[in-house]
């Protein structure tokens, strides 16, 4: 599938949510609006009731003053108090009948409420369905990674064992793909700065193949990526040493491991005096850093690991 389908199909399904939850805050408000309506409705209903009871009350009373002084009931005075209290109660069932169109009214919108929401978590199943569509397993970058393992120990006269854990996770696919460059680099610098030679990692009792483990783990909503090494480790020595000819610090400083791990992601930092097809030619882990910023991720250094995530 195009990924321009996909991105076009993600586009119309976030404008639906956006739709859907627009209308169901309008559908909420009609909700409170109605609500005091029906208030309304009860103190209207309330005043119709006394108005009848004063009209009954009123009414009554005078008849029967009427009728004492003069024997009997005027026609014409009878006749208006049986209209005015046909109106009261004409009154009366209206405002009944309102109250009960309010209340239709309510339900009706408190059930289009529940199908907007239930219409508002389809929309977010299609939408991960449709990113899902751009989900690929982050396996199928590693015989490309492999590869580059295996070319930059032919270079180094290096032996070493690379392994992925974490090969089923999921990734977008343009993800996956823009962060292959720099992990890539990363295992270069690996088993480049990292890994000993196998007659080094003899004398100190090492198995001579070196090992480089590239993790892949699923942190809520983001994806940690952990390169570790069994190698010596960074060389604080010489990078404070290059650090010193940079002008980075001042010479006879003395500044901590972690503020010295923290240099070699200066741009053009390099430990290696002469230029080889991996090293020293200026492009270090800086260029790394700086793609996974621009992913709207993070790099960091830990004791003995390196992480992207």
């Amino acid at each position: 599938m195009p990924a321009t389908l996909v991105d076009e199909l993600l586009r119309l399904v976030g404008e639906s949510i956006i739709l859907t939850g627009q209308v169901q805050e309008r559908t909420r408000k009609a909700l409170r609006q109605i609500r005091a309506v029906q208030t309304q409705h009860q103190v209207f209903q309330q005043l119709t009731a006394d108005l009848e009871q004063l009209v009954e009350i009123r009414g009554i009373a005078t008849l029967r003053g009427e009728a004492t002084g003069k024997g009997d009931f005027d026609p014409l005075e009878l006749e208006q108090y049986n209209e005015l209290n046909t109106v009261t109660h004409r009154l009366l069932e209206a405002s009944a009948d309102s109250r009960a169109i309010g209340h239709d009214i309510r339900e009706d919108l408190g059930a289009l409420d529940d199908l907007l929401v239930a219409q508002g978590r389809l929309h977010r199943e299609s939408q991960e369905a449709v990113l899902r569509t751009r989900m690929v397993p982050v396996k199928t970058i590693v015989p490309r990674l492999q590869r580059s393992v295996r070319q930059t120990c032919r270079l180094t006269d290096k032996e070493v064992e690379f392994s992925v854990s974490g090969g089923e996770t999921m990734m977008d696919s343009n993800l996956l793909a823009d962060i292959t460059d720099p992990l890539m680099h990363v295992l270069r610098n690996a088993v480049d700065h990292g890994i000993e030679l196998p007659q080094q990692r003899q004398t100190v009792g090492k198995n001579p193949v070196g090992r480089i483990i590239l993790a892949f783990v699923r942190e809520g909503d983001t994806i940690a990526v952990r390169c570790r090494d069994d190698g010596a480790g960074l060389d604080f020595n010489a990078i404070r040493l290059a650090a010193e000819a940079k002008g980075l610090i001042v010479a006879g400083a003395t500044p901590s491991e972690s503020e010295l791990s923290q240099l070699i992601l200066t741009p053009g930092f390099s430990t290696r005096i002469e230029a080889t097809q991996t090293s020293g030619r200026g492009i270090g882990l800086d260029a790394v850093q700086s793609r996974v910023r621009e992913l709207k991720g993070s790099f960091k250094f830990v004791p003995k690991l390196v992480g992207a995530a």
